[in-house]
């Protein structure tokens, strides 16, 4: 079961409640809280998290290493903090090579910049939940980075819009940092020469988190099943028994049971290691988990990569392209 269809399923009465296994067959004593709570629907349990990811500030640790920098501390640091951090360190880099990657084009990342500001991008009824000064706010940030001469022109971070990791800017040499999924640490490393690293998104000025633990999978349970108890002793075999944990280790996702991770730690690789401690911090500066997204936001997350860009290559300002982009997106919303 996935995020985007388990309200969907669950309100057409298609899975079962599992609250009332809890304690019994599904030994969820050492889940983590946050990742339990992403099977909720309307206060009832309807799925399992086989695992957690997040987006990530990804980071590389021997340019960072030789340049002397310092992270503030990744549960206060803010955009301010990032934008002041990326000029004091441009003048020492290399030609061609800059501070961070310009992620002005990416949903994901509109979006933490969105929650951090007491927004989000839909309300849970499937409507726009921020307006053109919001989306503004984010895209200053990103066009002045770029007007500061800290990330890539847009014609070479342009090279990056297919998405695919080798044409990521850290990877091409073009930035020291950049944004991912926390999952795909494992894949950056192997395509790089320099030792990676995960950190916390910045926060806005009040100090408020945007980010949240994504289920990577939901296991449930149907609620026509004529096997209730068996069924339940299946979910929690494949959340808790440390042989089948022995099987998935992180293929799904981070556990979020204690127990499981302690088991398996020992058994992982040096940058497995780091995706598990990067989950453990989040898990102290995380926010709830938004609404799944409505029918019509793949087509709005379309419209954010080529309106920022409308503005990153010149041709047209930040208000003008955020009221534009916001009317676009409603119509969408209308339209599905």
């Amino acid at each position: 079961m996935d995020y985007r269809y388990i309200f969907e399923w669950a309100r057409r009465g298609q899975l079962a409640d599992l609250t009332p296994f809890l304690g019994k067959q599904l030994q969820m004593q050492d889940f983590d809280k946050n990742q339990l709570d992403s099977g909720k629907v309307d206060d009832k349990l309807y799925g399992l998290s086989m695992g957690a990811n997040s987006v990530a500030v990804v980071y590389d640790v021997d340019q960072y290493n030789a340049l002397k920098i310092e992270l503030p501390d990744p549960t206060k640091w803010t955009y301010a903090d990032y934008a002041k951090l990326a000029k004091e360190v441009q003048p020492h880099l290399e030609d061609r090579l800059y501070f961070t990657a310009n992620r002005g084009d990416v949903e994901a990342a509109l979006e933490m910049f969105l929650r951090s500001s007491g927004k989000t991008l839909y309300t849970a009824d499937g409507q726009l939940a921020f307006d053109a000064d919001d989306v503004a706010a984010y895209w200053n940030i990103g066009k002045g980075m770029q007007d500061d001469g800290v990330t890539p022109p847009p014609d070479v971070q342009a090279l990056d819009l297919s998405g695919a990791l080798e044409k990521t800017m850290i990877i091409t040499g073009n930035a020291i940092t950049d944004y991912t999924n926390s999952n795909q640490l494992v894949a950056l490393q192997k395509l790089s020469k320099d030792t990676l690293d995960l950190t916390l998104f910045p926060n806005s000025d009040t100090g408020k988190p945007g980010q949240y633990f994504k289920p990577s999978m939901f296991i449930s349970m149907s609620a026509n099943t004529e096997y209730p108890d068996q069924s339940a002793d299946f979910l929690n075999f494949m959340i808790t028994n440390l042989k089948c944990a022995d099987i998935l280790q992180i293929e799904r996702g981070v556990s979020g049971d204690s127990k499981v991770l302690e088991h398996i730690r020992p058994d992982l690789s040096p940058t497995e290691q780091k995706i598990i401690a990067y989950l453990q911090l989040l898990a102290t500066h995380v926010a709830p988990l938004p609404p799944p997204p409505p029918k019509g936001a793949g087509e709005i997350q379309n419209e954010i990569r080529s309106s920022f860009q409308s503005i990153a290559f010149g041709k047209t300002s930040v208000a003008d392209e955020s009221k534009a982009f916001v009317e676009k997106a409603k119509a969408i919303l209308e339209r599905a």
